[in-house]
């Protein structure tokens, strides 16, 4: 029981330190981004270049990254519509490094015009078929009201059984 009691104590010795040791070889980095207006940039992408930590900006424009490694890093700030700027910092293990008064100016090639094309056809739509009235007629001119339920179509939404395919027609 003894040996158990000091392995535990042990165990609880070598977290406590690690978790020392480690939050001694980090710092904090925070501050603030602007636009060329002047104004808060709000929901600006911080990151540190090479890993994965980063954050975005909140309304005010202010920033905070926490637990980072001590050493020399690249903050990359970046939004769309706005040029992306990188700034050079050395941050020392402990400390809190403020990077204030970051400028983003307008990326004149990002707000090009975009234009959007879509034709969104119903790929199961005939415009004629030759099922009911055994005539090349559209369906608006046929004299009565049916509905023509295709093979892609029941292919499309795995039909298996009649009833399956009966809920596919209207009315």
């Amino acid at each position: 029981m003894k040996k158990l009691l000091s392995s535990i104590a042990l165990l609880m010795l070598l977290i406590g330190s690690t978790s020392v040791i480690f939050a001694q070889s980090t710092g904090t980095i925070k501050g603030k981004v602007y636009t060329s207006d002047g104004e808060p940039a709000p929901t600006v992408n911080v990151i540190i270049e090479g890993t994965q930590k980063g954050t975005f900006t909140s309304r005010s424009g202010e920033y905070t990254l926490t637990n980072v490694q001590s050493g020399n890093h690249t903050l990359v700030f970046s939004f769309i519509g706005l040029e992306t700027q990188k700034i050079g910092i050395n941050l020392r293990a402990g400390e809190t490094v403020n990077v204030d008064d970051v400028v983003l100016e307008e990326n004149i090639q990002q707000l090009t015009e975009a234009i959007i094309v879509a034709n969104r056809l119903n790929k199961f739509s005939e415009k004629e078929t030759y099922t009911v009235t055994r005539l090349p007629l559209e369906n608006l001119s046929t004299p009565q009201s049916y509905t023509v339920v295709t093979d892609e179509l029941m292919v499309e939404q795995l039909v298996t059984d009649f009833p399956s395919a009966f809920k596919s027609i209207t009315g």
